[in-house]
């Protein structure tokens, strides 16, 4: 799911009838530099696709040797690794007490951590309709399955670079008082 993007460290690893060992950031605009064959553009594409590219790019220059032969054959082994993330920031608005931005060290955040790095919901929030926006599509989360039942469905919902949160005002609401198990102000 990681996007790769600038200050990103890789590590590329290649050895057998091929041997090279580098260790790359990605820069400013975008691209690694391999020093014998260039640069490769990776802003934005996925780790998971990021192996896949570096063949690719590196066969310019070292085409026999990093054949698809040869690597299912064991003469040459390519590992690529993510050794340093930028990590992700992910939007977090609305009815919370530090709106704007939020930076995370990691690859992906939960809901309840940026909610939480947002400084909390303010007084009329709602816990009931949290919005994720995700390229394009949008989910509205309940956190009061998590709350009331602990269902833990929410607390592994894990946002990505450029998502947006933005939470709601509250709606309609019911005083729950007396001889209640759960005394409080309930959200409906």
């Amino acid at each position: 799911r990681y996007l790769l993007g600038p200050s990103d460290v890789v590590s590329v690893a290649i050895w057998g009838e091929l041997s090279l060992d580098l260790r790359l950031t990605v820069s400013d605009g975008g691209h690694l530099l391999f020093p014998d064959s260039g640069r490769l553009q990776v802003n934005g594409i996925r780790f998971a696709d990021l192996r896949e590219a570096v063949l690719q790019h590196l066969r310019r220059s070292h085409a026999n040797a990093l054949s698809a032969a040869k690597i299912a054959s064991g003469a040459v082994h390519v590992e690529v690794v993510l050794d340093a993330v930028r990590g992700i920031q992910v939007f977090v608005g609305g009815e919370v007490n530090e709106p704007g931005y939020h930076a995370f060290r990691h690859t992906a955040a939960s809901l309840l951590q940026a909610l939480g790095q947002a400084g909390g919901l303010r007084p009329d929030g709602s816990l009931r309709a949290i919005r994720l926006d995700r390229a394009g599509k949008r989910r509205t989360v309940d956190l009061y399955d998590f709350l009331l039942q602990g269902d833990a469905t929410v607390s592994h919902l894990f946002l990505e670079e450029e998502d947006v949160l933005f939470v709601s005002l509250r709606q309609l609401t019911v005083t729950a008082d007396g001889a209640v198990r759960r005394p409080a102000r309930y959200e409906l």
